[in-house]
């Protein structure tokens, strides 16, 4: 049965107030996030004093719970996953109809992340109290589930994946390393993000497009990590993910086959970095610097077509990005002083 047309044009107008409404409280959620001149200071505090300085700003709440338990590098490690599963948790409360629905789909990729945590937790020995603390409940996997799994023994944690419908990992674990299961997951969950978004609405296009452009950056950062490595151009191709936008696998195919060189300058001829010639090569002498600068191409970008286009689905995307990059910054920061790595080597990880 045909909806009605009157119905139809209603409904679209709720959906354009709908995200008229969510998206303005996205860019207030945006505007706290830190300023860039936050990290320079962080480089020169040491870690009590960072960790209290993360207790004045929008991990106080965190900082304040998890502050009686921990000190030091672990409770601005366990800070950032909490502030991280309550902001996107709280995001995805706040959506409804399809935009909850492609939100929901999108933070399955914390499922992943925690399952591949909970495994290692378990051949590594670490307590299920740690492991606990260091799973982002961001994920469709209720705290309820994320417990079980954490606890339950190697063998019933086999099972309980398999009712979850990872019975194909569930066969790889017992023939291949974690890694190499973890990099499948990550596959199958795009490949999914990218079917269920083929078609529809204007919404489920771009997060489509969105999807595809995230394919690229993330292809393009384990390509030249491969590369730097001396992996044969075949196994390189093993790791690609299909789906790019720009860059499908028959180009990744062309570009595994040159030099270092010639590659960042093959790149640089791809839209996302057209108006930045050499910022690339310029880089090229650290694969450190190189992936900051992708990641930061990749937020920009995000952030530019979000601007052209205020009332879709992009506006929460690229917060969702921008606020992983910011845990990433101060994670990098505490890691990097934990670790007695010089400031410069820090702040060239860092996407300013």
């Amino acid at each position: 049965m045909k909806l009605n047309p009157f119905r139809r044009e209603r409904r679209a107008k709720v959906a354009i107030r709908h995200f008229a409404y969510f998206n303005a409280r996205v860019l207030a959620m945006r505007a706290k996030l830190l300023p860039k001149e936050t990290y320079p200071k962080f480089l020169q505090m040491g870690i009590p004093e960072l960790a209290r300085s993360l207790g004045e700003s929008e991990y106080k709440v965190a900082i304040e719970q998890l502050g009686p338990k921990y000190r030091g590098v672990d409770l601005v490690e366990f800070s950032l996953n909490r502030n991280l599963a309550t902001t996107f948790h709280g995001l995805i409360e706040k959506a409804q109809g399809e935009l909850q629905s492609l939100l929901m789909d999108y933070m399955r990729y914390y499922d992943l992340e925690n399952i591949t945590t909970a495994l290692r937790g378990k051949l590594s020995g670490i307590s299920d109290e740690d492991v606990e603390e260091a799973i982002i409940p961001a994920g469709s996997l209720t705290d309820a589930q994320l417990k079980r799994l954490i606890e339950a023994s190697y063998d019933d944690t086999m099972e309980i994946l398999r009712k979850m419908g990872y019975d194909e990992a569930v066969d790889l674990i017992t023939d291949l390393p974690l890694p190499e299961v973890e990099d499948h997951l990550i596959k199958m969950y795009y490949a999914n993000l990218l079917e269920k978004t083929s078609g529809g609405s204007k919404n489920m296009k771009m997060f489509h497009h969105f999807i595809s452009i995230d394919i690229d950056f993330m292809n393009l950062i384990n390509f030249l990590r491969l590369k730097r490595d001396g992996t044969p151009p075949t196994k390189v191709m093993e790791y690609m993910m299909p789906g790019g936008a720009q860059l499908p696998h028959k180009k990744l195919k062309e570009l595994a086959g040159l030099d270092m060189e010639e590659i960042l300058t093959r790149i640089e001829g791809l839209a996302y970095f057209r108006e930045h010639q050499g910022a690339l090569t310029g880089e090229k002498d650290s694969l450190t610097a190189l992936e900051a600068s992708l990641l930061k191409f990749q937020l920009n970008y995000a952030v530019r077509e979000a601007r052209q286009n205020p009332l879709s689905i992009l506006v929460v995307l690229s917060y969702i990005l921008a606020k992983r990059v910011e845990v990433a910054n101060i994670r990098n920061i505490v890691r990097g002083k934990e670790g007695d790595l010089p400031t410069e080597l820090i702040r060239k990880q860092l996407v300013l």
